[in-house]
């Protein structure tokens, strides 16, 4: 009977963007910044959120220009993703937006650089690229089940990138007066 009747949902798992979340990370429905945003909702209800002034990942870096000008072999799916996400970033840019690629955490277990592809398409698409998962301070990072982050840890991911998100508002600002 459930073979049937194809579900909205059951069509979106067998969608592209559903696999490009299972394989890139960083495309995820829980690394997207709604998800923190949805988190920050819930707090009002669960509570969890809650942390001293100014506590935050401890990362001392900024997004940076993707360094590199050496040759990456892409694949034809990779090349298609980085593609698309350049037109959907050039229509952000054209509307006032800036964008950062970003590695949530959790960190690469082994702490191997991100994957070339990732730091290419940064480059390609002219953002900069900021590794919170390496560069998050030890103890900062728990994850409830191997995935996903508790609480304070995504208050703390989020306190990070506030704080970056408002400098880069104030330099904006600045270089418009």
């Amino acid at each position: 009977a459930l073979e049937e009747k194809t579900t909205e949902i059951g069509e979106a798992m067998r969608g592209g963007w559903f696999q490009v979340g299972l394989k890139v990370p960083a495309f995820s429905a829980y690394a997207r910044p709604a998800a923190f945003f949805y988190s920050k909702l819930l707090e009002r209800r669960i509570g969890g959120f809650d942390l001293p002034p100014g506590e935050d990942l401890g990362v001392g870096s900024q997004p940076q220009a993707a360094s590199g000008s050496q040759q990456v072999e892409l694949s034809p799916r990779q090349l298609d993703l980085i593609d698309e996400v350049r037109s959907i970033l050039a229509k952000l840019k054209a509307e006032g937006s800036e964008a950062v690629i970003v590695w949530l955490p959790p960190a690469r277990g082994d702490g191997s650089p991100p994957p070339a592809w990732v730091l290419e398409m940064a480059r390609r698409c002219g953002v900069p690229y900021w590794d919170l998962g390496q560069e998050a301070a030890p103890g900062t990072v728990t994850l409830t089940d191997g995935v996903h982050m508790a609480a304070p840890s995504a208050a703390r991911t989020m306190r990070s990138l506030e704080m970056v998100a408002r400098s880069g508002s104030d330099r904006t600002r600045m270089q418009g007066e």
